[in-house]
């Protein structure tokens, strides 16, 4: 194993140095998922819906988000891979000048995950939320109240009554 990874890796850094655009390649694997992605979602239609659920939204819907969600966000990033590749490189550092803020979303994403049973989840997605907001610097005070309002309502709609998951109840629900 250990010559097998000996003999790759300066074949790995050949072409690395070949490859003077890296950009075309994250282009060509952006249009990869986007491809699979379709494919997926096609045959998502497949997946047989149980006689119970009647008018129910059956186990194909899941997976159908979950892909529309891939196709959209990767076609964001291959239009930003674009774009970037067609401004000058002041603009493409100023682009990339608040990793900062990535961080802090992984940071504040895993204390959501570690405190999601703790608090409840529909205060531990209200709380997100709003952190999430403001980590990315949007100030605006109506923006700050209803935007997690209307996220924390969305997901409460979406999974409990549509798709009947049950959010841990939290410290608050001992009062209730």
């Amino acid at each position: 194993m250990g010559i097998l990874l000996g003999c790759t890796y300066p074949l790995l850094f050949y072409f690395y140095k070949k490859v003077q655009n890296l950009k075309k390649i994250s282009v060509m694997i952006y249009l990869l998922f986007i491809v699979i992605s379709i494919i997926l979602f096609v045959n998502s239609f497949s997946i047989p819906n149980p006689e119970v659920i009647q008018n129910r939204f059956g186990p194909q819907l899941y997976p159908q988000i979950i892909l529309i969600g891939i196709i959209v966000l990767v076609s964001f990033l291959l239009y930003r891979e674009i774009e970037i590749n067609n401004k000058k490189e002041s603009e493409v550092k100023e682009i990339y000048k608040n990793k900062n803020r990535f961080f802090q979303t992984i940071f504040i994403s895993l204390i959501f995950a570690f405190l999601f049973s703790w608090l409840g989840g529909i205060l531990s997605i209200f709380i997100f939320t709003l952190a999430f907001i403001w980590i990315w610097r949007i100030r605006k005070p109506f923006n700050l109240i209803f935007f997690p309002i209307l996220v924390t309502l969305g997901i409460y709609i979406i999974f409990h009554v549509l798709l009947s998951v049950r959010f841990p109840k939290g410290f608050i629900g001992n009062f209730f």
